[in-house]
């Protein structure tokens, strides 16, 4: 087995939607927010909570590398590109690596 070193860093992110009215509206406002950080940045996103509360998310996206310094550079430009999406409010967020 070839000895490497490997770094996974996930970015929690919550998220406030005042436009949303409704689930449908919710899950229109995510699917185009995952489309375009997965695109632009070429990350793992997923929904990780508040799945019934059609005004609130907690998405999860990871990284995985071999640099962390790297991995952390780009989730923080994760994390500031998403608090400049024009439909969703961040309301807190945390990095963690494994």
């Amino acid at each position: 087995m070839i000895d490497v070193t490997i770094h996974i860093g996930i970015l929690y992110i919550d998220v406030f939607m005042a436009d949303s009215q409704s689930l449908k509206d919710k899950r229109g406002i995510l699917k185009k927010l995952k489309n375009n950080v997965r695109s632009k940045f070429n990350v793992s996103v997923g929904e990780l909570g508040n799945h019934d509360k059609w005004q609130l998310a907690t998405l999860g996206i990871s990284m995985i590398g071999s640099d962390n310094r790297y991995i952390d550079s780009a989730l923080q430009s994760i994390l500031s590109f998403v608090e400049n999406y024009y439909a969703v409010d961040v309301s807190g967020h945390k990095i963690e690596f494994c």
